[in-house]
């Protein structure tokens, strides 16, 4: 016997028409719309175009831009979900509407890998099934028929899945498409241990698609026995039982129909057979089943030469292979324009992901170049905030500088008294002694020659290094370096401040002229003692000015 497989060709559609739909308008603005939608509304909405609206290019739209957004990254599980259920109706699509197996045979293995990589049970089942359906359909249309073992795995793989996760109607259809691969295949006979284990499950025994296949599978064993009558009993049965399977129900009722054609074309009844072929030919003109047409030409070729009616079965042998020869050059017509479908939508995936691309790289670029202006602003409250409070504290500066120069004489006169307490000099050498010194170190003519030692002074205030060295330390509290570098500075603030007389002069130029080697080490010297900066300085003289 010959049979139909019923195929579950989707997770979320279980009626596998093989209607075409004309090709969804698309362009880019389209697939914005579709681009920004959200995993789950995308699924629903293909769904919908294909189950309700029959518009398989839209929901290839929608299918694809989920499988092209988790191509490359994960999602969380609910949307990996959503990516292996895209793939398997992606799958579906390829095999059943466009017959274009080899990519639909990708996408089921997609959606089995990603299933199991993500735990997705749910999924595995229709997958396999789906698998099972690519290589049924294959043999059946391009007549490859190396094809049955593929299908009794993946058959086997998806009623074992469907069990474990309780989804009773495909363990259902898995069981009744492994039973007809076996039967065509002519050893129904090996399917005891699976038929004894289909039954041994108490949710099976009541389900309507069980009750289906049970028929099927007693039917043809009384077909194989020549029971006929039986066979013919059962099948008429099975038709029946076809329309409480809601789910598959024109299906179920194709197989029934097929069954009833064998038996009455094995026990001869010409009449009666043609006329059940005269219903799957309205069947496979009404819901565009090529296969289903295909097969009805050839059967009523058949029949007619075994009635020798040769005239009409070379008309029908005729009709089969224009048929076929349209369908095979259809096949390949869907597949070129698919492929240029397919390849227009990856052009406005592109185009889309670079003007994304674009508008991102435009918003960062004006968020730094934002931040950026607050930081700069920011900086310069700070630096304003900052330069108002050094502008005061430098004056204050300046201010005890100019005083305490004034006041450097009333300080050393005020400073004799402490010179007695240098031990090994009379109170007469110690007061000559500092007044020469005194006298020396406020001479600018002296102190500001770059070469002036402790030693000339010494020489200067006929003295010896240590007596000059003792009477600087004791009377001023510091060494003759320090009491040089402040006489220097002290001068230069005073050539600073006087715009008249030395105003012509740079910073440099003064500090040169004040006995220091280099502006690096007068400036060194010159904040240590001031506490500010020559410039700051020079700033506040003038501005007092």
């Amino acid at each position: 016997m010959r049979h139909t497989i019923i195929y579950i060709l989707s997770l979320l559609f279980l009626v596998a028409t093989r209607g075409y739909a004309a090709g969804a308008a698309f362009g880019t603005r389209e697939f914005k719309k579709y681009n920004v939608m959200p995993t789950e509304r995308l699924l629903n909405l293909g769904k919908h175009y294909l189950d309700v609206r029959h518009k398989p290019d839209s929901a290839l739209v929608c299918y694809t831009i989920i499988a092209n957004r988790y191509r490359k990254k994960t999602g969380s599980k609910a949307e990996m979900r959503c990516y292996a259920l895209a793939l398997n109706n992606l799958g579906y699509l390829y095999g059943c509407y466009y017959l274009d197996f080899e990519h639909a045979y990708d996408y089921l293995s997609q959606a089995v890998a990603v299933s199991k990589k993500y735990r997705i049970d749910d999924n595995l089942a229709y997958a396999y099934v789906n698998l099972a359906g690519i290589y049924s359909s294959r043999s059946e249309l391009l007549g490859i028929g190396d094809s049955e073992n593929q299908i009794q795995k993946y058959c086997r793989l998806a009623f074992d899945e469907a069990v474990r996760q309780k989804q009773w109607d495909v363990a259902s259809a898995s069981f009744l498409n492994l039973f007809t691969s076996f039967s065509e295949a002519g050893s129904a006979g090996k399917i005891q241990d699976d038929l004894r284990r289909f039954l041994s499950i108490p949710a099976l025994r009541h389900d309507p698609l069980s009750k289906f296949v049970y028929d099927d599978y007693r039917g043809t064993l009384a077909y194989n026995r020549g029971a006929y009558r039986e066979a013919l009993a059962t099948f008429r049965q099975q038709l029946r039982d076809a329309d409480a399977v809601k789910s598959v129900t024109m299906n179920c009722r194709v197989l029934a129909l097929w069954n009833i054609y064998e038996v009455y074309h094995k026990t001869k009844q010409w009449d009666e057979a043609m006329h059940i072929l005269d219903r799957l030919e309205e069947y496979a003109s009404q819901y565009a089943d090529a296969a289903t047409h295909n097969k009805v030409l050839q059967h009523k070729s058949d029949l007619y030469r075994e009635r020798g009616e040769t005239a009409l079965a070379t008309h029908y042998d005729y009709l089969y292979l224009k048929s076929k020869d349209s369908l095979l050059t259809r096949s390949n017509a869907d597949r070129m324009e698919r492929s240029v479908f397919v390849h227009e939508l990856s052009r406005v995936n592109t185009q889309l992901a670079e003007s994304n691309a674009r508008h991102h790289q435009m918003v960062m670029a004006v968020l730094v170049l934002l931040a950026f202006i607050i930081v700069i602003a920011v900086a310069l409250v700070v630096n304003i905030r900052g330069l108002r409070k050094q502008k005061a504290y430098v004056r204050k500066l300046y201010e005890k500088n100019v005083e305490l120069l004034e006041h450097k004489s009333a300080i050393a006169t005020a400073a004799q008294s402490g010179l007695n307490r240098a031990a090994g000099l009379s109170e007469d050498l110690k007061s000559s002694l500092l007044e020469h010194i005194d006298q020396t170190i406020n001479n600018p003519e002296i102190f500001c020659a770059q070469d002036f030692s402790l030693h000339q002074l010494a020489t200067l205030v006929e003295s010896n290094d240590k007596y000059v060295s003792h009477v600087i330390n004791e009377r001023y509290r510091k060494n003759f370096k320090q009491l040089l570098n402040e006489a220097r500075v002290a001068e230069a603030c005073r050539r600073l401040g006087d715009q008249e007389h030395y105003g012509h002069l740079t910073i440099a130029a003064i500090a040169n002229d004040v006995g220091f080697g280099s502006r690096s080490n007068f400036a060194l010297a010159f904040k240590r003692v001031t506490g500010i900066s020559p410039s700051d300085y020079l700033r506040q003289a003038h501005h007092k000015g």
